[in-house]
């Protein structure tokens, strides 16, 4: 589903890249702060990890300041290293903060290309990507945070920013709501019934810090977040390859499960308004993936074939997304293309559907849904929440570590209980309700390479990883 590609929009006055809109900025709102930083005070061993105190206050700089800075650092790197011409690959060794950017629009400055490698990615990782992008210079403008760093508690970047509108991706926000089921689940049994009566009738009195929008991703949270937190939620869709932001809900559109309004296409009856899958064209729509010309590999040859194409001259990036378009013009994501299980007796399970409503039980911290095409009903693995999931182990006589309660079978049928039920109240047909789970004492993370750098399941890998115990499931 491709809507006709209009004429580039500007809505940057007229600014072609992202130097000039800094410049712009820095122009127009010189003495305002820009972007801020919470120092380091103290690292702290503990238990085999480096907890951190942090500074109680952040340290701002103006837009001035943050111009003249990358300014700086860009003519610094050019004196630096003589070689460097425009179009030349710099890579940031670097997690992402304000060095990070301030590092890339001195890049951009010059008119390098930036490379960009996260720590996650391990040594190994790290290796092969500066090779493969073939950089000519390696820039880390800060220390790189070990992965075993920890916060010490202390007041939260959001308390002391009390940002007006706060970006999230969809995982951020279901680590706030496993965060929130586990204090709801510690509270005595009539607090907890007032607490869900008062987010059923949307009337929790929680203060939202000064939050006014709040931008994600996953339309099964936007209800419960603008609840708790008494703040407009509105889902933004975008892919990497797309650079990020595609279209993003109006401000007064307080419609759930829509990412934002479409063009005029939307009135022109020949096209109406078709299921399929999502095509992005335009000037954001990045050149492909990278290839190596001296040895090319050919999956990544394949997909830039594949997942790029050309209609009516315009090119498209294939999102592998499947959407449709609402009565009143607006995308609704449904699905994944490669998420769609088709059952033996013929029935379609879309796996991320299932799993957000799993999302729900205050068992779990995070699904994965699995489906055989062979089989007549699909399963699901939880890494689980552990608070709650220990008191239930405890009320059914049941001890020992996490492992060992993730292994009882008293435990697992009650989690399974709870989830059903779950599935039933999200309204999911009969064939989509998982029939067995297994229960996970090991969360994936990036670290263990089960999640995606921004905390996407790594399916493939999960599986291969649970192989023997989902085989189990389906003798």
């Amino acid at each position: 589903m491709a809507g006709k590609v209009g004429a580039f929009s500007d809505c940057f006055g007229g600014h072609k890249n992202l130097w000039e809109t800094l410049v712009a900025s820095a122009a127009t709102h010189g003495p305002l702060q820009c972007a801020g930083v919470r120092k380091i005070l103290e690292v702290v061993p503990e238990g085999g990890f480096e907890k951190l105190r942090m500074a109680p206050n952040y340290e701002w700089m103006t837009y001035s300041e943050y111009f003249k800075t990358a300014d700086s650092l860009g003519a610094g790197l050019a004196e630096a290293i003589p070689g460097l011409k425009a179009n030349d690959t710099v890579v940031i060794y670097a997690d992402t903060q304000r060095d990070w950017m301030l590092a890339a629009y001195a890049c951009w400055r010059q008119g390098y290309v930036v490379g960009t490698i996260y720590a996650t990615l391990g040594a190994e990782g790290a290796e092969y990507g500066i090779n493969q992008s073939g950089c000519k210079a390696h820039a880390p403008p800060a220390v790189v945070a070990d992965s075993k760093l920890l916060k010490i508690l202390a007041l939260g970047d959001v308390a002391i920013v009390a940002p007006s509108i706060f970006v999230a991706a969809p995982a951020v926000l279901d680590k706030v709501l496993v965060g929130i089921k586990a204090k709801f689940a510690a509270l005595p049994g009539i607090l907890q019934g007032r607490v869900n009566a008062a987010i059923a009738n949307g009337k929790c009195d929680y203060d939202s810090g000064g939050v006014q929008k709040l931008l994600g991703g996953n339309v099964e949270l936007m209800k419960f977040v603008q609840t708790v937190f008494k703040c407009r939620v509105r889902q933004g869709y975008g892919l990497t390859e797309t650079c990020a932001a595609t279209c993003i809900a109006l401000a007064s559109d307080n419609t759930t499960a829509q990412g934002g309004y479409m063009n005029a296409d939307k009135d022109n009856k020949e096209i109406g308004m078709p299921r399929g899958e999502i095509l992005i064209g335009g000037p954001g729509v990045c050149d492909g993936y990278l290839v190596d010309p001296a040895a090319p590999d050919p999956d990544v040859v394949a997909k830039n074939r594949d997942e790029f194409v050309t209609i009516d001259g315009q090119r498209y990036f294939c999102t592998g997304d499947v959407g449709q378009y609402t009565p009143e013009g607006n995308l609704m994501i449904i699905d994944r293309k490669k998420d769609l299980v088709k059952l033996q007796q013929g029935e379609y399970v879309a796996l991320s559907k299932v799993e957000n409503v799993l999302k729900t039980s205050q068992y779990t911290a995070l699904p994965m849904v699995y489906a055989l095409s062979s089989m007549s009903y699909c399963i699901a693995l939880i890494c689980p929440n552990e608070g709650p999931l220990m008191k239930l182990a405890a009320s059914l006589g049941v001890s020992g570590d996490l492992g060992a309660v993730c292994e009882d079978a008293k435990v697992v049928a009650a989690v399974l209980k709870d989830i059903t039920a779950e599935c039933k109240k999200g309204k999911l047909a009969k064939f989509e309700i998982p029939t067995k789970v297994i229960l996970v004492a090991e969360l994936w993370t990036p670290e263990n390479e089960l999640l995606t750098a921004v905390r996407k399941l790594k399916r493939r890998e999960i599986v291969a990883c649970h192989k023997a115990q989902i085989d189990k499931c389906y003798v």
